[in-house]
């Protein structure tokens, strides 16, 4: 049987892959890993990579070549489509991905490069029971896990997996928040927030969510603090007040006059945000299944030039 080497991060998308490709293309799939030091064992993504079907699995230690040959992080061009369209969509890609890439690589050719450059915080997300690190641009707990995962479980993957398969998740759990059945995906979950070292009032919360992005898909934006911070962190408590009435304008970052903190609404821009929850968590897209007592402490890490594509 042909083979196809597979670069394999331990995700869900990464993983998906590997019996996609046996099955859909009849191909093997020998999985390639790079320590480049990221902090983290690679063993279990190695074992991880084998339990899910491929034929064999490499982590190579890369730490040295890439610093090496790497003054500083290489840049990336995020390219609209499945569940990149939400960051390409914030740093300006093109519709088209194939025109985009066209675009850029005249642009290259041309030495006008520096006109497509674009920065951006990256979110540093650390479980602090197992030091596991992922980054990213978008944090969502409990709720936001959840829904994800019903994403990835009635749509295949690819673009409609993304902005349109999202799209029509969140429409659909407006509508039932809308009629207050909040139980399921809409399960409000026990955890403690502390946002700069400030504990939230309450211990019960229906929406968790942190990012770097100014916008998210579909254009929303459900922030609205204002300070200076890069974590752009929002929550909003079990019981807040006319919580169906408050919806669109939480999601267009405007909020109506009655939602306030003391109601159950917090948006901030922090430094620093630190969760103890029980619930399942998601990083850009890649879901971390639920653990008891999980402290995950959410930080901008630095920021990273990427490319307009």
């Amino acid at each position: 049987m042909a083979k196809v080497v597979l670069a394999y991060s331990g995700g869900l998308d990464t993983s998906v892959c590997i019996p996609w490709f046996k099955e859909e293309k009849g191909l093997d799939v020998v999985a390639f890993s790079a320590d480049v030091g990221q902090g983290e064992d690679l063993g279990p993504v190695r074992e991880k990579a084998m339990k899910t079907g491929a034929v064999s699995a490499h982590v190579v230690d890369l730490k040295e070549r890439f610093v090496d040959e790497f003054e500083r992080i290489p840049m990336v061009a995020p390219l609209r489509g499945g569940r990149t369209n939400m960051s390409a969509l914030d740093l300006g890609a093109h519709r088209s991905p194939t025109k985009g890439l066209r675009g850029l690589l005249e642009d290259v050719k041309a030495g006008r490069i520096a006109r497509r450059m674009v920065d951006r915080p990256v979110l540093r997300v650390e479980s602090l029971r197992d030091r596991q690190v992922n980054y990213g641009f978008f944090f969502g707990a409990g709720m936001i896990h959840r829904a994800i995962s019903l994403t990835h479980d009635l749509f295949p993957p690819g673009k409609i997996q993304g902005a349109f398969g999202a799209g029509v998740v969140t429409a659909g759990l407006i509508l039932r928040a809308s009629t207050k059945r909040l139980g399921g995906v809409l399960t409000p979950d026990k955890a403690q927030i502390v946002l700069d070292g400030e504990l939230i009032p309450r211990g019960e919360f229906t929406l968790m969510i942190a990012s770097s992005l100014q916008r998210l898909f579909l254009r929303i934006n459900p922030f609205w603090g204002e300070e200076k911070g890069a974590v752009r962190f929002t929550a909003v408590a079990s019981g807040a007040h006319r919580i169906a009435a408050a919806a669109s304008g939480i999601l267009r970052g405007k909020p109506r006059t009655f939602v306030k903190s003391d109601d159950g609404f917090t948006s901030r821009n922090v430094g620093a945000a630190q969760l103890r929850i029980d619930s399942g968590y998601t990083v850009d897209g890649e879901v971390v299944e639920p653990r008891s007592d999980e402290i995950v402490r959410i930080t901008d890490d630095q920021r990273v030039s990427f490319v307009r594509a």
